[in-house]
């Protein structure tokens, strides 16, 4: 009989939004190998779970491996893990969103693989207490979370076994804690050292006990995906010979499914804080306080009194990342507004059962926040959110309107921050305007192309950025040597030279039609936060909303402000303005100078856009000459009143028209950040200021319009 048992759960994701070949790439470097290596040693049983992006692809592209998945569970040796279908956040969806996607996840396997899910893989293992009330009625008797969960609740063991029981309102759940020693050691130890590791473990449980049982669950990328670790794994044998131990040393230690550990009597009942993984506290944290975090750490460690008091050393908690990032807020508010839809077409008897699959999907974690991996940072998984999000809204706009075009401009806070913002949308396009926020664009999205263009990420200060400083001089570390791979938290490379010159900060929002005044001739530096060289204050500005005016055919909204351009005061009017049946918006301004001395300036008001790909032959400028630069172009373009931007993937143009001649300077917004493979430089987008000279005699004032709208390609 063995002296341990062991919980093996393998966690298995791909994103939506994330590339086909990098889906094909896991398959082949991971996926497939452990499947094989596993099912070669019918004895040593696992858990596993995929997500639905991820079944999804196989199902489509490799299903032999859902039939090899359905043989292993029917002979025992797996057992499949539910959760939410595309892998949302659950703590921060509707109630009716959570339950149906544990649900979705749960028909799947019951279809594909002959068996249902009595338990669940928590997304990130993010715990809100009040999980329990959710979940529970979906069927799940069980989540695994990680042994800090439990260490923040006071638990004093050093090192927990088998599961706990908690409840919410009398509602309860069974929960694994994941041991954090086997989380780092598997599969980067070297199997010798594992073995003494478990030996050792053995030992200390006290004689009589009753059999303990451990858990390890971790993400089925480290034995493949992660740099290092498919040759570590397959090619040196890894995996082979760590399958080896559990089958050749039963005596010391057997595998076991939870549905058949949770039989035994439960350790005790807990209730776990608001928490995720170590890690995960400490992303969520703004710069300043990741440092603070990281000396406290280091102070504990140098008096060697870290291990004792590690349970109260906690960063903060997931719903922090809709503070640190507002592209994340607003993404995610724009998910829960279109959830409300969702209902309420339900409601009335509509038929939504493609518009929630994309609402389901929009729901996908991966990009509304950012740690070591690239989330957020990563364009396309953004895309993929908001790009389901609105195929939601065009869906349920069918079912309204039929194919008559509508027109509707609403006051109203969509992004939770108890102020109002205005969303003007038509059957072309969606329009979303911040008065607090220097008055801005925050949104402008394609309806038809499903295509928001104004989607780009501000650069700012992460908490390793000192890290990279560090590196510029002293070379790329690679973490420890020997044995096996490091683990990506150990690794700190730089994909190109020279990124730490990258490294500014804008210090406010890319949002559009912020207004910008320079000085006659001034030149933007090559690399320069965005403001550089603004002599107003306007883009932080708090406009005032002086009139909102909609009927069937037109809608507007005037908003103005007040403040210097260098000493100057200076009032401005800026008018949004929409039509029922175009895929066109326009901005009408007014600058009245209220000084007694002239005005010579350069007015530049700022655009962010984004077509996704900045040095993309598919997408790119369209200059009066039929140049096309592309949009990492960095630099002045020539006089004009029209400037085209083209999207050939999506089959859309971008136009922006002036009722008078400007000057474009345009520079691609990049960001640095890190990654599984290091750290690198992502195109966000484009900024184009659209400079044109103003002249306006003391008390007088300036009129100018702009346009932009979608035309197809």
């Amino acid at each position: 009989m063995p002296r341990l048992q062991i919980i093996l759960a393998i966690h298995n994701h791909q994103p939506v939004g994330n590339f086909g070949h990098v889906f094909a790439e896991a398959y082949d470097r991971c996926y497939r190998p452990f499947l094989d290596a596993i099912a070669a040693h019918p004895n040593v049983r696992f858990a596993l779970h995929y997500t639905g992006p991820l079944l999804e692809w196989i199902l489509e592209n490799r299903p032999a491996m859902l039939a090899d998945l359905r043989d292993l569970a029917a002979r025992g040796q797996i057992e499949l893990l539910g959760g939410g279908f595309y892998e949302p956040m659950l703590a921060v969806l509707p109630d009716r969103d959570a339950r149906g996607q544990i649900a979705r996840m749960a028909q799947f396997c019951d279809g594909h693989f002959g068996q249902r899910p009595a338990g669940m893989w928590l997304a990130e293992r993010v715990w809100d207490p009040d999980l329990p009330r959710v979940i529970a009625p979906t069927g799940m008797r069980f989540t695994l979370l990680d042994d800090s969960h439990f260490f923040a609740a006071g638990l004093p063991a050093q090192r927990l076994w088998g599961h706990y029981v908690t409840e919410k309102a009398g509602v309860p759940i069974a929960i694994f804690p994941i041991d954090k020693g086997l989380r780092y050691a598997i599969p980067f130890k070297p199997i010798p050292d594992l073995a003494r590791e478990l030996e050792e473990t053995a030992r200390s449980v006290p004689a009589g006990a009753p059999l303990p049982c451990l858990t390890y669950g971790d993400d089925g990328e480290k034995f493949g995906v992660w740099p290092g670790t498919a040759d570590w794994v397959y090619g040196h044998g890894w995996l082979e010979g760590f399958l080896r131990l559990l089958e050749d040393r039963g005596d010391l230690v057997g595998t076991v499914l939870p549905s058949r550990a949770l039989e035994a009597p439960a350790a005790g009942r807990v209730y776990l804080p608001t928490a995720s993984y170590e890690e995960m506290g400490e992303w969520a944290m703004p710069p300043e306080s990741i440092h603070r975090y990281g000396e406290l750490v280091e102070k504990l460690k140098r008096e060697n009194v870290y291990e004792r008091y590690r349970a109260f050393v906690r960063g903060g908690i997931w719903q922090a990342f809709f503070a640190k990032y507002p592209e994340s807020n607003h993404i995610h508010k724009r998910m829960l507004a279109a959830s409300t839809r969702v209902e309420e077409a339900e409601e009335r008897g509509a038929d939504v059962t493609d518009a929630r699959t994309h609402l389901y999907r929009s729901q996908c974690n991966c990009a509304y926040w950012h740690g070591l991996f690239g989330g957020l940072y990563l364009n396309t998984l953004r895309h993929a959110l908001t790009s389901n999000v609105l195929r939601v809204e065009a869906l349920l706009d069918r079912d309204e309107h039929g194919e008559r075009d509508v027109l509707s401009a609403e006051r109203v806070d969509f992004d939770a921050d108890m102020r109002e913002e205005i969303l003007v949308r038509n059957r072309k396009l969606v329009a979303a305007i911040d008065p607090d926020d220097g008055g801005g664009l925050v949104e402008l999205s394609n309806l038809a192309a499903a295509y928001c263009v104004t989607d780009v990420l501000a650069r700012r200060e992460e908490g390793y950025h000192d890290k990279l400083r560090a590196m510029a001089g002293a070379g790329p570390s690679g973490g420890p040597s020997g044995g096996g791979p490091a683990s990506i938290h150990d690794l700190a490379l730089a994909k190109e030279p020279g990124l730490e010159r990258w490294l500014v900060v804008d210090g406010y929002r890319r949002a559009s039609f912020l207004d910008r005044f320079h000085a006659p001739g001034f030149t933007p530096p090559e690399i320069a936060p965005g403001g550089e060289g603004d002599l107003g204050g306007f883009v932080a500005t708090r406009y005032r909303l002086a009139a909102l005016e909609a009927d069937a055919g037109a809608a507007s909204v005037t908003l103005v402000a007040q403040g210097p351009v260098g000493d100057l005061p200076v009032a401005l009017e800026k008018r949004f303005s929409f039509t029922r049946a175009e895929a066109r918006m326009g901005v009408a301004y007014r600058i009245e100078n209220r000084a007694t001395r002239p005005l010579s300036a350069l007015f530049s008001p700022e655009l962010n856009l984004t077509l996704l790909g900045g040095d993309d032959p598919d997408r790119f400028y369209v200059l009066p000459d039929g140049a096309t630069p592309r949009l990492v172009h960095r630099g002045a373009l020539p006089a004009m009143t029209r400037l085209r931007l083209t999207e050939r993937w999506a089959r859309f143009h971008l136009d922006i028209e002036a009722g008078r001649p400007f000057t474009a300077w345009v520079y691609p917004v990049e960001t640095i950040s890190q990654s599984e493979g290091g750290f690198e430089r992502t195109y966000q987008g484009s900024c184009l200021l659209l400079r044109t000279p103003i002249e306006i005699a003391p008390g007088a004032s300036l009129d100018l319009s702009f346009s932009v709208g979608f035309t197809p390609a």
